[in-house]
């Protein structure tokens, strides 16, 4: 499969509506769980940290949805393990505690771990 170049992404939305706004494809795979589409939006040069209309990040998505894999591969791409939405009503972290998503949870305290230890 040919790989489109990262200046290109921006034109190559999903025509999937949250609200009024296109859904970026990156946005639209962490959302729905779709982890081969995200890995190669990330392979492409989407920033791991971007973040839909109203600030919901990619990580977000995956921890929202309880997904395991998505936070995985969002982190593993180099995603910010402390950056809230645009509400920063609650970190990564607390976010995953109070859905009571243990095994993500302890994911991210060791991404924050690690931010920590460079």
């Amino acid at each position: 499969m040919k790989k489109i170049a990262p200046t290109l992404l921006f034109f190559s939305f999903n025509i999937m509506y949250s609200g009024q706004f296109p859904e970026h494809p990156a946005v639209h795979a962490a959302r729905v769980g779709e982890a081969e589409q995200l890995q190669e939006q990330l392979d492409l040069g989407v920033n791991p940290d971007m973040a839909d209309q109203v600030g919901t990040t990619l990580l977000l998505y995956g921890i929202n949805a309880g997904r395991l894999h998505i936070v995985q591969i969002v982190l593993d791409a180099g995603a910010d393990p402390v950056l809230g939405d645009n509400d920063a009503a609650d970190t990564p972290l607390e976010r995953a505690e109070s859905y009571e998503y243990d095994e993500i949870a302890n994911l991210v305290r060791q991404y924050i771990a690690m931010r920590e230890d460079e």
